[in-house]
């Protein structure tokens, strides 16, 4: 069978499975649909090499929409080589539960929807939705020993693998794909898939949020010249900071917990930066690494806002540990007690937040700035609980000059602020 005999055979092959592809019912605008798609298939591609110690990733939009994702590590592709049949495992292989009776998938009736709202999607490989849904996908392989090794996909099939020798280079695994304009638009779309330049950015810079530590590097070479950005934050805090150009965000995290009589005992860690702003604030919304903009905790952000008198931008995390809801991202996050938490919390921070403030300025109208942007301004305050105030110190050389220095002018501050005489 020749090459254009292969590519012919996988082309009807998904054309006579559309439903595999995209939903016809769809509600979802085809930028919307390649967009979070792409940030589904980038996060995995990180994921692939960030827990085994890998932090520095490159990611590439080319002029023709094309892409190119790279990692400066390997992984167990790298032992694949020249194995036709490991390569199709790989990368060709959509269902991973099969009724080898039947002849058929249990997951027969997924869509593209399906996989992009993770709906029963436990044993989806995505890196085969990316190779099925583009018009070519290449996996190259620079090992040590200057073997260059490139799996050659079209249409969604394995074409073939060769080996080059190579100039000296550092270990890398590469990704270059572009998406199949005739799969999107064959049904009811006709609109090509596009991701915008700010699309790329903004998935790049939120899974530098997620993956602390890790060096994101893009380049935009759509509109004829290169444009570099370099995202990398070793906390939430610092992804705050950058995003809405404020020092030292307001930070915290805690668990959300259904209560003892539910049937299904559920578990979340929501993680939450805040900072203050003049107008109204954004709020960026993710659960398990997708940006979402609907549910109660949004509707508990947005509660708590509309009952305080400053204005914010939140940045909101939300990690499930265990079962929270079910079809989250079809339906939104409709668990009370996920509500109850957010609103609860954020109200109880950001009084604390806004008695703090109050303290600063007290004490640095009584200060040097020089000293007040030293000593006081980087002084984490946890609370007050039973007439006593917890603060955390940057180092110890901070939390001595503190006490020799400050503790009796933040004891005034207190007093003045509250009414009441606290202990440090």
């Amino acid at each position: 069978m020749d090459k254009q005999e292969i590519l012919e055979r996988q082309r009807l092959r998904i054309r006579k499975r559309p439903s595999l592809v995209l939903n016809d019912h769809s509600d979802m605008i085809i930028e919307d649909i390649a967009a979070s798609f792409f940030r589904k298939f980038m996060r995995l591609f990180i994921i692939e090499f960030y827990f085994n110690g890998c932090r520095q990733f490159e990611f590439t939009k080319r002029f023709d929409n094309s892409f190119e994702f790279k990692a400066f590590a390997l992984n167990q592709w790298a032992d694949i080589k020249d194995n036709s049949d490991a390569w199709k495992d790989a990368f060709c292989e959509l269902y991973k539960d099969r009724d080898d009776e039947n002849n058929c998938s249990f997951y027969e009736q997924v869509t593209l929807d399906d996989v992009i709202h993770n709906k029963n999607m436990n044993e989806i490989d995505y890196f085969a939705v990316a190779q099925i849904i583009s018009k070519y996908f290449d996996v190259s392989i620079i090992k040590d020993n200057y073997k260059h090794t490139t799996a050659h996909f079209e249409d969604g099939c394995f074409m073939d693998c060769n080996e080059d020798n190579i100039d000296p280079d550092i270990n890398q695994t590469i990704i270059r794909f572009k998406f199949d304009e005739e799969i999107f638009t064959e049904n009811i779309y006709t609109q090509n898939p596009y991701i915008s330049s700010e699309d790329f950015y903004k998935i790049a810079q939120s899974l530098a949020m997620f993956f602390s530590g890790a060096e994101i590097t893009v380049f935009d070479k759509s509109e004829g010249k290169t444009i570099k950005n370099n995202y990398k934050y070793d906390s939430l805090s610092g992804y705050a900071s950058e995003r809405f150009d404020y020092d030292n965000p307001w930070r915290f995290e805690f668990e959300a917990c259904t209560d003892e009589t539910e049937k299904v005992q559920s578990n979340a860690l929501i993680k939450v930066a805040l900072t203050p702003c003049e107008t109204k604030g954004e709020i960026e919304m993710y659960c398990d690494y997708r940006r979402i903009e609907y549910g109660v905790p949004l509707k508990a952000i947005e509660k708590v806002m509309s009952e305080t008198n400053r204005n914010f931008n939140v940045v909101i995390i939300i990690f499930q540990r265990y079962t929270l809801w079910t079809n989250a991202m079809k339906r939104g996050i409709e668990n009370q007690y996920i509500y109850d938490s957010v609103y609860n919390r954020l109200k109880e921070e950001i009084s604390k937040l806004l008695l703090w403030e109050k303290v600063l300025e007290f004490i640095k109208d009584r200060i040097s700035l020089t000293a007040y942007e030293l000593w006081i301004k980087t002084i984490k305050f946890h609370g007050i609980s039973d007439g006593k105030v917890t603060l955390t110190f940057k180092s110890y050389v901070a939390e001595r000059m503190f006490f020799e220095q400050y503790a009796t002018l933040l004891q005034d501050a207190f007093l003045s602020v509250t009414g009441n005489n606290i202990l440090i």
